[in-house]
């Protein structure tokens, strides 16, 4: 059944003939023994990413300066810390590229062959990188890693194998119930070598204190470079691969010389101009090349930048020091990318001034439902290789198209992580509402308008020195109400609300109000008495039946401040009311629009507040 790519199909092959080819060796492989699907020939290697968000926002409580210079170099380190275990995985197990079938959003799944001399060498790996993962993260990020699921060949097709993969993710889950184990644990007891007190690192905090911008590790003497902080040597490090990571550049596994190691000195990297690669390092891989020479990998880096010719946001006074230091090619800081939510407008007595709200957007969101799809979603037709497309093809949505949107149509937008099935965004608040509208859109026409296949969005409005660890928590909870209500929605300004309803209410609503203030026909103060209004109509709802009031005060409200008649006595505004009456006139309202009307009055409010 040609459904998927021959790419994928070749790959998956030829990563079982790989298997095949260790297990069957010269002096025991037959013919019967070749064809026999019943003796379990395979095992899975199953690796695991936890706590990335609690050590991608490990930042010193209260520190904003320079987040956005280490954010996204920091969200790089983390996305490399699997690829780094399956290149040290691959290496000391001798396996080829192609047994890598699955590999996305810090979970990676690799088939090998089910042969004893593997078993000695799978320990050393996870012993490798649980050494390193404790020196270097603590404990808050760990990359568990279990083996123990074998197969045969007629496991490979429909419920046995989704009934394999189903166990892996079981004993993965138990995996994650023993972080660390090999280091800590020896023979299943606890290890009492001191594996758990960091004394090097602790002598180090005593000497030099801790570092001001992560508040983890200790801290370095300080250089030119460290915008008068006192940081630690990986915060340093994560700030010059920052500066480097969006420019025109590659990746190169090599450890010699690396920009960044993992696991002591077992894996490194170098970031590379694409200029000077011939001749460099053990792999390559361009990043977001078009038309490159070596292989691409996509990966959504995009931070808007301060360029040539280009003021970094309106001139207001009072900007802070970060903001009057920038240089060329520097990411601009949170609070810049705040204030290109503003515009530029006159005041009343005819001064130069601001209109809007300086606040940024964070914006979170990922697949609906995507364990049942890929446990349910293919039925009889399930297969290793069929997993692979799906897992490879959203991938590529998130890694790979979210970049070229962000890059030309959203250049204000800040990457934070983005693959496998979700993503992580900050931009200023206007732009991520359009955003997250063109992200849903987008995403349901790459799956073919597959109804089992949708988005959810969650977008927190935040002040842009607001912690954003914390605002990451409150996108998170705002996602967590999209998927509550039943998934395929967006939630923004305390309202959780589906796309079509978003779309052709709600927006259009919006243009009109935002369109009404401008043109004065009436203030932002109606605006609030229509935002109590729909207080009162929730209220209603909620069984408060006094609140059906609310219809005879606003029909008042609207006969006294917002009719306008002619010398003839005669309605000049018909037009605009009619768009009013649809909130309460029981002949011609939208019940729908009037539930959810927080959410065009927020951004009426917000985009037409005086003096930003």
């Amino acid at each position: 059944m040609p459904d998927i790519s021959l790419y994928d199909h070749s790959r998956t092959a030829a990563g079982i003939a790989a298997c095949l080819s260790d297990y069957h060796s010269p002096d025991t492989g037959n013919d019967h023994a070749i064809r026999d699907r019943t003796a379990e020939k395979f095992r899975l290697l199953a690796g695991d990413l936890s706590g990335i968000q609690r050590a991608l926002f490990a930042f010193a409580p209260g520190r904003s300066k320079g987040v956005a210079k280490t954010l996204r170099a920091r969200s790089f380190l983390l996305s490399l810390v699997s690829e780094a275990a399956l290149e040290l995985a691959l290496s000391r197990l001798e396996a080829h590229p192609t047994q890598v079938f699955m590999n996305a959003g810090g979970r990676f799944l690799v088939l090998l062959p089910n042969v004893p001399r593997l078993v000695p060498a799978l320990h050393d790996v996870r012993h490798v990188v649980e050494q390193g993962c404790r020196a270097r993260f603590g404990g808050r990020l760990t990359l568990n890693l279990d083996w123990n699921v074998t197969l045969c060949g007629n496991d490979f097709y429909g419920k046995r194998f989704r009934a394999i993969l189903e166990t892996v993710r079981e004993r993965s889950e138990q995996a994650k119930k023993r972080k660390l184990s090999a280091v800590l644990m020896e023979n299943d007891r606890w290890n009492d070598s001191g594996a758990f007190v960091l004394s090097e690192r602790y002598a180090r905090y005593q000497r030099e204190g801790t570092c001001e911008s992560c508040g983890q590790e200790p801290a370095e003497p300080a250089t030119p470079e460290d915008d008068g902080m006192r940081v630690g040597a990986d915060c340093r490090n994560l700030r010059r691969i920052g500066r480097k990571l969006p420019d025109d550049s590659a990746l190169v596994w090599d450890t010699r010389n690396a920009d960044l190691t993992f696991f002591g000195d077992a894996v490194g990297i170098k970031l590379v101009s694409r200029t000077g690669l011939h001749g460099v390092g053990e792999r390559i891989e361009e990043i977001n090349a078009p038309n490159g020479t070596f292989p691409c990998r996509f990966m959504a880096t995009h931070v808007p930048r301060l360029e040539a010719g280009k003021s970094p946001g309106l001139e207001r006074p009072g900007s802070d020091e970060e903001t009057a230091s920038l240089k060329l090619g520097d990411p601009l800081p949170f609070d810049v990318i705040a204030e290109q939510a503003l515009r530029a407008d006159t005041s009343d007595d005819g001064q130069d001034s601001v209109r809007g709200m300086a606040d940024l957007g964070i914006l979170k969101g990922d697949v609906d439902f995507l364990g049942r799809i890929f446990s349910d979603g293919m039925g009889e037709d399930f297969s290793i290789s069929r997993y692979a497309t799906l897992s490879r093809m959203l991938d590529l949505f998130f890694r790979g198209y979210l970049e070229t949107v962000t890059t030309h149509d959203f250049p204000n937008t800040y990457t934070v992580y983005a693959g496998g099935d979700d993503l992580l965004l900050i931009t200023d608040w206007e732009n991520a509402l359009a955003l997250a509208d063109r992200l849903a859109c987008d995403f349901r026409a790459y799956v073919c308008d597959n109804p089992n296949l949708t988005l959810s969005i969650g977008l927190a409005v935040t002040k842009p020195h607001f912690p954003i660890r914390l605002g990451a928590n409150q996108a998170e909870d705002c996602l967590q109400a999209s998927k509550d209500a039943g998934r395929d929605r967006l939630t923004v300004f305390g309202e959780t609300v589906t796309w079509q309803v978003f779309r052709e209410k709600l927006e259009p609503y919006f243009r009109f109000l935002d369109r009404n203030v401008q043109s004065g026909e009436f203030g932002t103060a109606f605006l609030y008495r229509l935002l109590y209004y729909h207080r009162m109509h929730r209220e209603l709802q909620a069984g408060k039946v006094e609140r059906a009031v609310y219809r005879s005060r606003l029909s008042y409200d609207l006969k006294r401040n917002i009719e306008k008649r002619d010398a003839a006595g005669r309605v000049t505004n018909q037009a605009v009311l009619d768009e009013l009456y649809r909130l309460f006139d029981l002949r011609t309202s939208d019940a729908a629009l009037m539930d959810h009307l927080a959410i065009p009055l927020h951004w009426a409010l917000y985009r037409n507040r005086q003096g930003g």
